[in-house]
């Protein structure tokens, strides 16, 4: 019987949610309140000032960003690719991984890169129809 003093009412939705303050629905990330499409303040000014200074092109466009360049350039990955498609050197049943990069710094193509590297490579590669 003392479970049945409080019944559930049967138009009464069963998970109930406590409101929120007042525009809690609106606020985003520590009390900052987004912009009608999703864009926070920061972003909007960001892309004002891109306008500004150098026209729609430059405020639509993206920067090229920092970081470290790719180490396999084009050049390399064609010198990988012919080595994997030449001869065999003596001695080998196939191209390992390991032997196409011991054969790459042995006739100084370019630096030794790891076996995971030329496995991309190579599967670029071979997917290319072109």
């Amino acid at each position: 019987m003392a479970g049945d003093c409080h019944k559930r009412h049967p138009q009464e939705p069963q998970n109930r949610t406590r409101p929120g303050p007042a525009g809690h629905e609106s606020r985003q990330r520590g009390g900052r309140r987004a912009g009608r499409r999703g864009h926070f303040p920061t972003q909007y000014y960001r892309l004002k000032g891109r306008y500004l200074a150098g026209g729609l092109a430059q405020a639509l466009e993206e920067r090229p960003r920092s970081g470290q360049p790719p180490k396999v350039t084009p050049a390399l990955e064609a010198r990988i690719t012919s080595l994997a498609c030449s001869d065999l050197p003596a001695g080998a049943a196939r191209w390992t991984l390991s032997l196409l990069n011991e054969t790459l710094v042995c006739l100084d193509y370019g630096p030794a890169v790891s076996k995971e590297t030329i496995r991309q490579v190579l599967k670029k590669a071979s997917s290319n129809p072109g």
